[in-house]
């Protein structure tokens, strides 16, 4: 049943890819908005935050990640909306980096 299922899936995203195409864009834009999230007892190592949006008025992140978040994104329509960030660095880099510097 379920490979029947996934077929017709297949056969309808062929039938109209303009609705498979906004079906995606959807989902990208719900995996990333971490605009309302409290990731502040979340580990961070080793996550792909690369497109992940986030805004400074609501978003918490670990302490030790607030600097390197904050380093490797840009404002997305400073005009609009003043708070939403999109990571566009490796903040997990920058971090590894901070802290080799500040063990020795």
């Amino acid at each position: 049943m379920i490979a029947l299922d996934r077929d017709d899936v297949r056969f309808q995203a062929l039938r109209n890819p303009r609705e498979l195409a906004g079906g995606i864009t959807r989902l990208d834009a719900v995996i990333s908005d971490f605009t309302n999230a409290d990731l502040t007892h979340v580990g961070l190592r080793g996550i792909n935050l690369h497109g992940v949006r986030w805004s400074s008025f609501h978003t918490r992140w670990p302490l030790d990640w607030e600097d390197p978040i904050r380093h490797a994104s840009i404002q997305v329509a400073p005009e609009r909306r003043p708070d939403l960030y999109e990571i566009r660095d490796e903040p997990r880099i920058r971090y590894s980096q901070t802290w080799q510097r500040g063990v020795s």
